[in-house]
């Protein structure tokens, strides 16, 4: 019997935005009192679905992010905000960019837009 065969597959790579962002909704959800199971109700989504957003293994829409924001009663800005603290208070591969940099390079490439017209 080939041994290779019944070794179960390693896991694979989790991007580290996507666990954060699932870390981020565990957490603000289970502050506002909601199990994962309402809460994937209350979005209209599915709770293994819910599941797996919260361990990172998906990579969610823009559309479901935001029904997921809304659903916590946060502003886009204040979940980001708690993201970012996430990432400040970790050691995270440099592939992500931490997001308090991310709004002062919006506004210089807004400003050099806004001088070219």
């Amino acid at each position: 019997m080939d041994k290779k065969a019944s070794q179960p597959s390693p896991e694979p790579q989790r991007l580290p935005v996507l666990v954060a962002f699932g870390r981020v909704v565990r957490s603000l959800r289970k502050e506002q009192g909601f199990s994962q199971e309402t809460f994937a109700q209350y979005c209209g989504l599915d709770r293994s679905y819910m599941g797996g957003v919260e361990r990172g293994e998906r990579n969610i829409t823009l559309a479901n992010m935001e029904i997921i924001i809304t659903a916590l009663r946060l502003k886009p800005s204040e979940f980001f905000a708690a993201l970012d603290g996430y990432f400040a208070s970790r050691e995270v591969p440099g592939q992500v960019i931490r997001l308090q940099h991310f709004n002062g390079r919006v506004q210089a490439r807004k400003k050099l837009s806004d001088q070219g017209n």
